[in-house]
């Protein structure tokens, strides 16, 4: 997985705009919104994470990241 590439995550796909260990920053196209996936990991391609924070702006997305 990296930085640009589209993936598969809980049942559709999503485009990765951010990596960090503990977690990712998501983009659903199909949704516009954004996600924040906490504790995540990759298994046979498909993304998965036990938390989330869903966001429908950037300027939101980027007030709430810590």
């Amino acid at each position: 997985m990296s930085i640009g590439e589209e993936v598969r995550a809980e049942g559709t796909n999503v485009l990765v705009l951010d990596i960090q260990k503990k977690y990712l920053i998501l983009f659903n196209k199909y949704k516009k919104q954004f996600i924040k996936a906490n504790n995540w990991k990759e298994y046979y391609e498909i993304v998965s994470w036990s938390s989330f924070e869903y966001y429908f702006s950037l300027n939101e997305l980027i007030k709430n990241i810590n």
